[in-house]
C-alpha cells in the first residue's frame, strides 16, 4: 500500500496542472479513469434515525438548516472566525427560519460556547461521532465550509454545499462533486499557490 499522501504531495505544486487526489491515486493503482470516481459513504438505519430525533427534538426546522464546518485540520485553510458569525448572523437576518448545525470541534469559532444571542438558531454539534456528523450533513439543506474531510462527506452523499478556498485550487478537490460550488477571491496573488 502507498500512502496517498506520499503520491499526491510531490504532484500538488502551482506549476503543474490541478489534480483530484482521487485521480492520482486511482492512475497510481493502474486505472486509466473510474466510472464513477465519487466517494462510497453509506448510512445505517441507526444514524439516519439519530439525524431524523436531532432535528425533531432539537432542531425544529422552520425553514432551510446549514451544516457548518468551522475550520480544516490545517489553519491555513479554514475561514477567519470574524466572518463566519458575521456569516450566521448575516443569513440569519435574511433568510426566515434559517438554523445551523454547527461542527467546531478543535473550537475554531466557538471558544466560549455559543453566543447567547445564537442560540435559539445555532446547535454545536461538536461532540458527535464522525457517522453521526454525517448523518446531520445528509440531513441538512447545505453543507458550508472548507476544503476538509467533512466536506468530502458532503460530496459522498451528494449534498448540495458551498466550500470556502484559497491555496489549494477547487478544481483539485471538488472536481467530482457535482453539488459542490467553490468561493474563493481570484484576484489574490495567493490563489492556488499550494502555499508556496
Amino acid at each position: 500500500g502507498v500512502h496517498l499522501g506520499q503520491k499526491d504531495m510531490p504532484y500538488e505544486r502551482r506549476d503543474l496542472p490541478s489534480r483530484n487526489r482521487i485521480d492520482i491515486f486511482s492512475n497510481s493503482l493502474g486505472f486509466v479513469t473510474l466510472d464513477n470516481p465519487l466517494p462510497f459513504f453509506q448510512l445505517t438505519d441507526d444514524e439516519l434515525e439519530f439525524a431524523d430525533i436531532f432535528f425533531k427534538e432539537a432542531v425544529q426546522p422552520i425553514g432551510p438548516v446549514i451544516a457548518l464546518h468551522t475550520a480544516s485540520n490545517d489553519k491555513k485553510r479554514s475561514w477567519d472566525p470574524k466572518q463566519q458569525l458575521a456569516f450566521i448572523r448575516k443569513l440569519k437576518a435574511t433568510i426566515l427560519g434559517v438554523k445551523f448545525l454547527v461542527f467546531d470541534f478543535n473550537r475554531f469559532l466557538f471558544t466560549k460556547g455559543v453566543p447567547e444571542d445564537m442560540k435559539d438558531y445555532v446547535f454545536d454539534c461538536s461532540t458527535v461521532s464522525v457517522r453521526d456528523m454525517a448523518a446531520l450533513i445528509n440531513k441538512a439543506t447545505l453543507f458550508v465550509g472548507p476544503d476538509s474531510g467533512p466536506m468530502h462527506l458532503a460530496g459522498a452523499l451528494r449534498k448540495p454545499a458551498v466550500v470556502v478556498f484559497g491555496a489549494i485550487p477547487p478544481e483539485a478537490r471538488i472536481n467530482h462533486y457535482e453539488s459542490h460550488t467553490a468561493v474563493r477571491m481570484d484576484e489574490l496573488g495567493c490563489i492556488g499557490c499550494w502555499y508556496k
